[in-house]
């Protein structure tokens, strides 16, 4: 029992932040004093012994006296090899990290190797909380932080065979986590964030393509790129654990205050009731893992019929990429593009220009004209002149882009570039969601109509968007009205306001009388958003203005969150226009929908009927996005592609480490 007690104390303290258990000289010398009082007992606990040593080695390092951390280190290491290995990772871990402190790269592989060893090793002796796998939510932590280390040391030494092969072993185990630990262990261990190490390998991947003019490893890097994607995508979509937790408990007061109290209507306690459930209900969903279909190369087959060439953004904190395969061929053209910070900051400074149309003149449309010639050009430089429609998948802050308003250098005029359906990542999760997540059959749907729903209830002004920071308890409960209303209605026009940030942390709708009034039982989160099974044919967002205050790698529109959630496709608009403006697009894009275009080609086409009027400058109809599927779902659908494109690229992710190894094998005979 003393022993399990420690050990949940060892990792605790690692958990807690430097700020709570550094204090400096007078902390470094308590833990000295306390290692010197145990030494002298006749017989010292060496599992405290070595906890003592780890803590001291962690307050040496971060007080930068690398010598002394290494020092305890090593002790650390020595007192629990006999008495707790399945500690060893934890020590091995920062050994490896003081050795690079300390400039000793050889020094450093040894102790992450070592680490490696002892978590194997760990994984068949097995733990006091065994797992059905004899793998605990701990292990898998310490396991990716190891492998992640280790696999930038061997590329920074120039050994990338070795570095992608601890890469692809980190996303393996990565998806192993997900699929083993139940929802309890993936909110106690939710994992490292390693979104940085798929950029790392698709840069890697792509490096080594262009040095050995091996064409087939963009074929990798692109496959990666876009497993790396959907793996930001789910982190996205997974609310804070302590901020579910938190709701729930608020909730579950609130049910109790009203259940003994009387106070509050039937309804409001009904729907608080129903909040908990879904909060839960989300947790066990967004726990569980998509599942790929068969690994392939059909993706040629795939585009050759939809006729369009797929354009895919891979955006990096340290270098960016576009690959670009085209319907007829069997290769992926590639342009390096800059790192997000750059490309944020270009994609902001182009956007500002749409956010004021002026007067509308030959000058302003020429200055336009320039600013939109350049951002094509870092984009997509030649690459795909000549083509007509692009199947384009955004990544990070150019999800904000208006690609619609993106003309190359020998158009004539501002106009459309062919025909732009705006796809976001979550199309990728949706139909592994239609096809493995969703819980419940759909009902069957009447012949498609466009009778819309316009939600605007009389109790509350339109629905606004932005960044949440304080909230408190209220008896209104008009989101519950809103999911309600736009989960049986086939389409939903959604008025809004405020700000969207492409920070899904941060965006939400609120549906609070006023700002003042704002709560978190009256805000549906990005995560909350895509917890929720709605069926909705068409979804409008009008009225809000996206931001990009900060260009983040793993930013996402709110239409993802749509999409994610069973929507069949979105409109949304990213910044605001006027009302006669506004209506106008829409009256367009509906009456070409009815005429039979689908819904890309329909927006497409009411664009351009606004080129032609007072409303010719880009800020009117290029602040319309599209997202999705373009058909209407009909009776008997279930919500995912007809055209599988995203199932068929998934397929790519299951074979390339399978792939790679053998192609290595092959190599080697």
């Amino acid at each position: 029992m003393r022993t399990n007690f420690l050990a949940s104390l060892l990792f605790l303290l690692l958990a807690l932040p430097a700020s709570a258990w550094s204090q400096g000289e007078q902390r470094l010398q308590q833990l000295e004093n306390q290692v010197s009082e145990l030494n002298q007992s006749a017989t010292p606990d060496e599992v405290k012994l070595g906890t003592l040593h780890l803590q001291l080695a962690q307050a040496y390092h971060r007080a930068g006296k690398v010598g002394q951390a290494r020092l305890n280190a090593d002790l650390a290491k020595e007192a629990f090899s006999e008495t707790r290995p399945e500690f060893l990772p934890v020590v091995e871990n920062l050994r490896g990290s003081l050795a690079l402190a300390a400039g000793d790269q050889f020094e450093a592989l040894a102790a992450f190797n070592e680490g490696l060893n002892s978590f194997y090793w760990g994984i068949h002796r097995g733990l006091p909380r065994p797992h059905p796998d004899s793998i605990h939510g701990r292990q898998f932590a310490e396991a990716t932080i190891l492998l992640g280390n280790r696999a930038t040391l061997l590329a920074n030494s120039n050994r990338p065979l070795e570095a992608f092969l601890d890469y692809e072993l980190l996303f393996l185990l990565e998806d192993q986590r997900r699929q083993s630990l139940s929802a309890e262990e993936l909110d106690a261990y939710p994992g490292q964030n390693i979104r940085q190490y798929y950029d790392a390998a698709v840069t890697m991947l792509v490096d080594q393509s262009l040095t050995s003019g091996d064409a087939s490893l963009l074929w990798d890097a692109f496959a990666l790129s876009e497993r790396g994607k959907i793996y930001g995508h789910r982190e996205n979509l997974r609310r804070s654990p302590s901020e579910r937790a938190h709701t729930i408990r608020r909730l579950e007061q609130r049910i109790t205050e009203l259940s003994a109290g009387g106070s509050g209507s039937a309804s409001g306690l009904e729907a608080a009731r129903a909040q908990v459930e879904r909060l839960r209900h989300g947790r066990e969903k967004m726990s569980l893992r998509e599942v790929t279909p068969p690994p392939g190369r059909s993706i040629l087959p795939a585009l050759e019929t939809a006729d369009k060439t797929l354009v895919s953004f891979h955006v990096g904190a340290d270098a960016s990429h576009v690959f670009i395969i085209h319907p007829n061929a069997d290769t992926v053209a590639y342009r390096r593009l800059p790192p997000a910070e750059n490309l944020g900051r270009a994609v902001a400074a182009f956007r500002r220009t749409l956010s004021d149309p002026g007067s509308g003149s030959a000058e302003e449309l020429a200055r336009f004209r320039d600013l939109s010639t350049n951002l094509y050009g870092q984009l997509f430089g030649d690459l795909i002149e000549g083509t007509g429609n692009l199947l384009l998948l955004p990544d990070g802050p150019l999800h904000a882009v208006p690609f619609s308003c993106l003309v190359s250098p020998d158009a004539p005029a501002v106009a459309e570039f062919g025909d732009l359906p705006y796809l976001g990542v979550g199309r990728a999760l949706q139909r592994a969601r239609s096809s493995a997540i969703l819980l419940e059959e759909p009902p069957q749907r009447e012949a498609y109509d466009y009778d819309f729903l316009q939600f605007t209830p009389a109790s509350t002004p339109a629905a606004s968007t932005g960044s949440s920071t304080a909230f408190r308890t209220d008896d209104n409960y008009l989101r519950e009205e809103f999911i309600a209303i736009a989960s049986s209605a086939r389409v939903v026009e959604l008025e809004v306001s405020g700000a969207e940030v492409f920070a899904p942390s941060q965006s939400y709708l609120s549906f609070a009388p006023s700002a003042e009034e704002t709560s978190v039982e009256q805000a549906l989160s990005f995560a909350d958003i895509a917890a929720l099974d709605l069926m909705n044919d068409l979804l409008v967002l009008h009225g809000f203005s996206a931001e990009l205050s900060d260009p983040r790698v793993d930013g996402e529109p709110l239409a993802n969150a749509f999409l994610a959630a069973g929507v069949n496709s979105v409109i949304a608009t990213q910044w605001p226009v006027s009302g006669e403006s506004r209506s106008a697009l829409l009256e367009a894009f509906y009456a070409n929908s009815k005429a039979g275009l689908p819904r890309d080609a329909a927006l497409s086409a009411a664009r351009a009927q606004l080129l032609n009027g007072k409303y010719q400058h880009p800020h009117y109809w290029a602040t319309a996005s599209f997202s999705g599927r373009a058909l209407p779902q009909v009776p008997g659908e279930e919500g995912g592609f007809q055209l599988s494109i995203f199932g068929v690229v998934g397929g790519l992710f299951g074979g390339v480490f399978v792939w790679w190894m053998g192609r290595g094998s092959k190599r080697k005979g």
